[in-house]
């Protein structure tokens, strides 16, 4: 059990990057419940709900259409999903602690908790622009596009990949379809939008084109690689 003052420190990291996060997503923080209760907790459970109202005019129906054009954004790291993954490979031989391999970062741990990049500032150039769906490349990595509706998206110019996803391949030994089954690969978030406006939407942002929508059975292929 720590002490109080490791205690104090962590509630404090805890609070200040719920605080942040609220901050990126432009909403409010309105409070919460810290409940001590260490014969059923072992440890920390920390848990958070999120509730919005919007108009349903500026509700996307969520459906990619054949002929779209597929605008992405980069990713800032891992994420929050795949981290199973990638702990299992990288502690096999390796300790969080350890130095990390690649720049950016002191250690293999901080690599791997690089924070999720919100999304939320994307919401008004989405508006302005004749976007149909889109969907974060979280669980399950790129298969994630499917719920854009049963069509085939060819990615073929995806942002590339941060480091760290280079080294929980090669640490893990994990196939190159595993990866982009379970990580984002370096883009997290994807809209499918009529291409007459992809490209204003990208220069609006700091997206870019990396696919199309097709027509056909759901299937989704990155850099030619079927999933």
């Amino acid at each position: 059990h720590r002490g109080l003052a490791a205690d104090e420190r962590f509630s404090e990291q805890v609070g200040e990057g719920l605080s942040r996060g609220a901050e990126l997503a432009d909403m409010a923080l309105v409070g919460g419940e810290t409940a001590v209760m260490p014969d059923v907790i072992k440890g920390l459970d920390l848990a958070g709900t999120c509730a919005g109202l919007a108009p349903k005019d500026g509700v996307f129906d969520g459906s990619a259409r054949p002929g779209d054009a597929l605008v992405g954004w980069r990713s800032s790291g891992i994420h929050s999903n795949g981290l199973t993954l990638a702990r299992e490979a990288t502690t096999r031989e390796h300790a969080y602690d350890d130095p990390c391999p690649f720049d950016g970062y002191e250690t293999i741990g901080e690599a791997l908790l690089e924070p999720t990049r919100i999304y939320a500032d994307l919401l008004g150039p989405l508006r302005d622009h004749d976007v149909h769906g889109a969907a974060h490349v979280t669980g399950g990595g790129w298969t994630n596009l499917e719920r854009l509706g049963d069509n085939g998206y060819v990615v073929d110019d995806p942002f590339d990949s941060q480091p760290v996803f280079e080294f929980v391949q090669s640490e893990g030994k994990v196939s190159d379809e595993e990866m982009h089954r379970t990580f984002n690969m370096g883009t997290g978030f994807v809209a499918a939008v009529d291409p007459a406006d992809a490209d204003a939407l990208a220069e609006a942002t700091d997206g870019r084109v990396i696919g199309r929508v097709d027509d056909g059975d759901a299937s989704v292929s990155i850099r030619g690689l079927p999933l």
